[in-house]
């Protein structure tokens, strides 16, 4: 029985980092004005706002939107009715006063990304685990935990680009 509550959790993670990235990735307009608007430490403040979306997803999304996410056709798609599932508080950004301060469970969120990302043992698959990877998706959660990170870097770098460099006309 614990074993079915753990694959349901893991699932459940990777669906909602898997709309985190593929929002993201469409450049989140939301987003981008938190990160252009904000007085506190840009990386404090994106990881904020992905640990907020991540903890909103986790408590919202249900079992049929799960399997909808996690389908191999699905996996970098992004519609915009997931949009309600990503939402978070952009007035905490808008404080001028103290520093931005984790929560918890926001702490929690962001301690167990990096774990998964950051663990030497994970083994690079071979070129047949590749191509089977997404039928084995409950089961390969680090993989899927390490390529969403790697996502959110590289969304964090367009959008911080964006922001920061002088478009030219």
């Amino acid at each position: 029985m614990n074993e079915v509550i753990l694959v349901k959790n893991r699932s459940r993670i990777a669906a909602c980092m898997l709309l985190i990235r593929n929002n993201l990735s469409n450049e989140n307009k939301k987003v981008i004005s938190v990160l252009a608007e904000t007085k506190h430490d840009k990386e404090k403040t994106y990881n904020k706002i992905v640990a907020m979306m991540l903890d909103n997803c986790y408590s919202k999304i249900d079992q049929a939107t799960i399997e909808k996410v996690l389908k191999p056709e699905s996996l970098d798609k992004w519609d915009e009715s997931y949009e309600k599932l990503l939402e978070f508080n952009k007035n905490v950004f808008q404080i001028i006063g103290p520093e931005l301060k984790f929560s918890n469970r926001e702490s929690f969120i962001l301690d167990e990304i990096s774990k998964v990302t950051s663990n030497p043992g994970i083994d690079i698959p071979s070129e047949e685990v590749k191509n089977d990877i997404f039928t084995e998706i409950l089961g390969k959660n680090k993989y899927i935990a390490l390529g969403m990170l790697c996502g959110f870097s590289i969304t964090f770098v367009i959008i911080l680009i964006n922001i920061f460099v002088p478009k030219k006309k």
